[in-house]
């Protein structure tokens, strides 16, 4: 097979991936709809070679890390967590939820998942990676109903989380702001 053929071979295969990534009801799949979400897994599954190991659990598709000791406790929080992805995807800040900064990551970007220990964290519904850590170690900006708080911990990890700043919200659109401007380190006044 020639180089020409090989690179519409690929477009071919870059188009029909874009078509079924078209196919897939986002807002429902936010939603937890079942029919949904097996969508979404129909389509990771037809692009996602047989021996290629997921980076990612799909228990994870929305990047959502939620807290523990139940703080999803009413029908509201779920509702208010909804609202809190789409408004930090449309702000551009969906690639970085259930994630953490890290000064040691090749990518610079881990799953909350793994890090070390959650000792110190505040109560959160959320998380995003920040854009840099002053420290080395981790970086995130958590995010619970009320409030959102900017916490360290630094490598190898083995002490507390540390809280860096915290700042109560009124409204989405604000905890949008505050979120995006403590992950690059900005002053919230």
């Amino acid at each position: 097979m020639n180089k020409k053929d090989n690179l519409q071979k690929r477009l071919h295969k870059a188009e029909e991936i874009v078509q079924l990534y078209k196919s897939l009801d986002y807002a429902a799949i936010v939603r937890h709809e079942s029919a949904a979400v097996a969508g979404l897994r129909e389509v990771l599954r037809v692009i996602r070679p047989p021996s290629a190991q997921p980076r990612d659990e799909l228990s994870n598709y929305a990047g959502v890390e939620v807290a523990p000791k139940g703080a999803m406790h009413d029908v509201g929080s779920a509702e208010r967590r909804r609202a809190y992805v789409e408004a930090l995807s449309v702000a551009g800040l969906g690639q970085r939820l259930g994630r953490v900064y890290s000064s040691t990551a090749e990518t610079r970007v881990v799953a909350f998942r793994d890090v070390p220990h959650r000792i110190g964290l505040p109560d959160f519904q959320l998380v995003v990676a920040a854009d840099y850590s002053p420290q080395a170690g981790y970086h995130g900006i958590f995010v619970n109903a009320q409030e959102v708080v900017s916490c360290l911990l630094a490598a190898p990890g083995e002490q507390p989380w540390q809280t860096r700043e915290r700042h109560r919200f009124a409204s989405v659109q604000q905890m949008v702001e505050m979120v995006g401007l403590l992950s690059a380190g900005f002053p919230v006044e």
